[in-house]
């Protein structure tokens, strides 16, 4: 947001220079970063609407399901689907998200990457195929949470969220009318101007104080899920003992393969009883035994009608478990059911109020991060804070555009006097304490400054 003149003593002064110049700097480093994150956040706002848009497309022209008509078997559709694609596991199954949905969608970890596969459930015909991680959401996803860098990049998502927390608090306090009633923070002044850039200014810091508090709820409600950060924060949720039963994503649970006496081999012992002998039949697992098929967990999820959309994926290792998943946006509502490979006896449910309250409100805060905590109010929201944060950024640039001498920077002076106040230094630890990457890069960012301005002095001399 825009420098306001500084007013009253020396230390008030210094200080405003001095986050004037961290504005500014974080600033020029942070607008590219939050215009990318803004635009791939509006996107997947909307995800239920696209996902519904591509499974229009896909089911074009098909028109209802046969009268009488019942769908084929879950493992022959399965079969179908790798016959395109030869020795590919299963990653995953979507179940129709309706009754009158017609494709079934199978996820397989293929040679040439995942790919994504819609079969009519009824004539078996494969409607569509498509690589996962080239679907138009899973892009805006992966750009959204690492800017499609990987690792790399999901920390640099992490230190220009923590710098846009900085930006917001910076321009608050420079923004805040001083010698005027309170409410100009949001009503400025723009009759009488004459400076394209102070209506640009203006316009920059009316903005910023109505968006500020909406930007901020969501910048803070996407930190669990970053690298640092949110490994901190899982770290302190099980010590504190706050992390629920687990098991949801990362499932280490194990399938008991039925045992049967084998065949001609008998142990025998000698003990109590009419004859003095106990004969013991040995429990070696029998080679026989089938796990169940796909269509048998299919069976077993139906009749619960979970919240759509539905996964279920499939064991992993020789005693691995089904795992059944509602994906609904709609927190309260997911599920979570694990089933013996080998009976299907349910092994374990997990339902939203089995977690902590702590998980429970994270997991409010990332449906409202992701639009959809309260339905198209919360979408729209959401968009007008990703609109906000874009025209900040290009007002920002036009007020600093407008600013700067030709051929320089237009970087803000160091202030002389070295002074913060003992308010403004324990605020700095706080946010330090509490954002440990922008801890880390402040420490840069300063040591940098410093040696700037000794090679402005040097040259000077």
């Amino acid at each position: 947001m825009a420098r306001a003149l500084p007013l009253g003593g020396p230390v008030q002064a210094t200080l405003q220079r001095r986050i004037w110049r961290w504005h500014f700097l974080a600033g020029l480093m942070v607008i590219p970063f939050a215009i990318v994150l803004a635009g791939s956040g509006a996107l997947y706002l909307f995800k239920p609407q696209i996902e519904g848009w591509a499974e229009a497309r896909v089911q074009a022209g098909l028109g209802e399901a046969p009268p009488g008509a019942s769908s084929l078997p879950m493992d022959k559709l399965l079969a179908i689907a790798q016959n395109r694609h030869p020795e590919a596991p299963l990653a995953k199954l979507t179940l129709p998200r309706s009754p009158t949905d017609r494709s079934v969608e199978f996820d397989l970890r293929t040679a040439l990457g995942p790919m994504t596969l819609w079969v009519d459930r009824y004539t078996g015909a494969i409607l569509h195929s498509t690589r996962s991680d080239r679907r138009i959401l899973a892009i805006a996803q992966d750009l959204h949470g690492s800017l499609l860098a990987g690792e790399t990049g999901s920390w640099i998502v992490e230190l220009m969220a923590c710098w846009m927390i900085v930006l917001l608090l910076s321009g608050l306090y420079l923004w805040w009318p001083r010698g005027q009633a309170w409410w100009r923070i949001f009503l400025p002044q723009f009759s009488g101007l004459r400076q394209r850039r102070e209506w640009w200014r203006r316009l920059h810091g009316a903005v910023g104080a109505w968006a500020a508090a909406f930007i901020l709820l969501l910048l803070l409600s996407g930190l669990p899920w970053t690298s640092v950060w949110g490994a901190g924060f899982d770290w302190v949720q099980k010590r504190m003992g706050w992390d629920g039963p687990g098991q949801e994503w990362f499932v280490t649970l194990q399938s008991h393969k039925p045992t049967t006496p084998s065949d001609g081999l008998n142990l025998w012992s000698r003990g109590a009883g009419d004859e003095g002998e106990v004969q013991l039949e040995s429990t070696i697992p029998t080679t026989t035994a089938e796990p169940l098929p796909l269509q048998a967990i299919v069976d077993r999820v139906l009749p619960q009608n979970l919240a759509s959309p539905v996964e279920i994926r499939p064991p992993r290792g020789d005693n691995g478990v089904w795992t059944v998943r509602s994906m609904t946006q709609n927190r309260p509502l997911r599920q979570t059911v694990h089933y013996d490979r080998w009976s299907g006896e349910e092994i374990m449910r997990i339902r939203f109020s089995d977690y902590h309250p702590v998980q429970q409100t994270v997991s409010y805060g990332i449906a409202l991060h992701e639009g959809a905590l309260f339905g198209w109010l919360n979408q729209l929201l959401g968009l007008l804070t990703a609109l906000a944060v874009v025209l900040l950024s290009i007002s920002g640039c036009i007020v600093w555009w407008k600013r700067s001498p030709a051929g320089g920077l237009g970087l803000p002076p160091m202030p002389s006097d070295p002074r913060l106040g003992k308010g403004f230094r324990l605020l700095i630890l706080g946010l330090a304490a509490f954002l440990p990457l922008m801890a880390l890069s402040l420490l840069i960012c300063l040591v940098c400054d410093w040696l700037w301005q000794c090679g402005l002095r040097l040259r000077t001399r």
